[in-house]
């Protein structure tokens, strides 16, 4: 099942609540920043994640997020990772940590699948 997101004004506003008063003004100085068009949110490549794709979304249900958008540059630490899914990576012939790259993982996956 899909994970949704809620993204009406009355849910932005109880995020906003919960951030702290320097988290706020950050991210009130980034907006002006993008309104001004001093800064653009590009996103990051995405070449290898077509070609990787099978093995990026085994990673991706392991890790217990199967709707994610990566990119390229995705690192396994920008989810939350404990022991558990440390393990269930593991027994797939995963050894990796929080900065491990997901491309690379699928790659390493890749070649353990193909080599079997």
């Amino acid at each position: 099942m899909r994970k949704s997101y809620d993204f009406s004004k009355k849910a932005l506003d109880e995020q906003w609540k919960k951030m702290t008063e320097g988290q706020r003004q950050k991210l009130t100085k980034m907006r002006e920043k993008i309104k001004s068009g001093k800064m653009k949110i590009l996103p990051a490549p995405q070449n290898k994640i077509k070609e990787l794709r099978p093995y990026l979304i085994t990673i991706l249900e392991i890790i217990g997020h199967p709707e994610a958008w990566i990119s390229d540059e995705s690192i396994l630490g920008h989810f939350p990772v404990n022991k558990t899914i440390l393990k269930k990576l593991r027994k797939i012939g995963l050894v990796c940590d929080e900065s491990s790259l997901l491309v690379d993982m699928a790659e390493a996956l890749r070649y353990l699948e193909n080599d079997a």
